[in-house]
């Protein structure tokens, strides 16, 4: 689902900018879209969402008179989103060179003079980010994208080993790699396997394992470990140990399919 978040203090042009959003979407077949509108910077502020290339915020750079006002909400949205679009509207149209000062790497700047100028850039640009999504779904098919307390981190499937989180109730957790890197993350197991459905395995209420990092099942004695964590034995929890086998066994098999 694409979000578009407006940032003008004219209500107006904010009603404009919703109809002219909806009609692109309708054009190019973007069936869920989540359009928001605020006038103040502070209200923008709290409702920010979590980083995504579906992201798209269009900002008035003039705002209560302050000619800087939607440059400085783009270098708070940039800092907190690497993944975001933002799109100026404006009507100093010399105003390019000053983003380049605040780093915000805008993806266009549109002069509010002209509604039809304005519905054709726009459609311009979000074509773009389509493209550019499309891009982004193809290179990050095996790299997570998790939330740390500094900010993101991505990391390729292939290098995490597991989760596990320390004490119950505990609302992040901490991911291991095959290298014994370890990153403290902001998110509770279950939030986890909601995110990745059918990427990892549970053997454990405090666990989820990357299955293709399994090197070794204890039958008898109801463990396993992971590569790089030869010393680490994790539980199978009696009640779940069949069911885990099972899951397991789909894994050995997709993984034949795919030599």
């Amino acid at each position: 689902m694409f979000n578009f978040y407006i940032l003008d203090d004219d209500r107006t042009q904010q009603i404009l900018l919703e109809k002219i959003l909806r009609k692109i979407a309708g054009e190019l077949s973007l069936s869920h879209i989540n359009i928001e509108a605020f006038s103040k910077t502070t209200d923008l502020e709290n409702n920010l969402l979590l980083p995504s290339p579906q992201n798209i915020y269009i900002l008035d750079l003039e705002l209560q008179g302050d000619k800087y006002a939607g440059l400085k909400i783009g270098k708070y949205i940039r800092q907190k989103d690497l993944y975001a679009s933002i799109i100026f509207l404006t009507v100093h149209e010399d105003f390019l060179s000053v983003t380049y000062k605040y780093r915000i790497e805008a993806l266009n700047f549109i002069a509010k003079s002209n509604n039809d100028e304005l519905y054709d850039t726009l459609k311009t640009d979000i074509e773009q980010v389509i493209q550019k999504q499309d891009s982004w779904s193809v290179f990050n098919k095996n790299i997570l994208s998790l939330k740390i307390n500094t900010g993101i981190v991505r990391i390729p499937l292939e290098e995490i080993s597991y989760f596990t989180t320390f004490s119950k109730g505990a609302h992040s957790t901490v991911l291991f790699t095959r290298d014994n890197r370890q990153y403290k993350i902001n998110l509770k197991l279950g939030e986890i396997e909601k995110k990745y459905p059918g990427v990892f395995l549970k053997p454990h209420r405090s666990y989820l394992v990357n299955p293709y990092a399994i090197e070794l099942i204890n039958y008898k004695e109801h463990y396993l470990v992971l590569a790089g964590h030869v010393q680490t034995k994790i539980s199978i929890a009696r009640g779940r140990y069949r069911s885990f086998l099972k899951e397991f066994a789909k894994y050995n098999i997709r993984s034949l399919k795919e030599l």
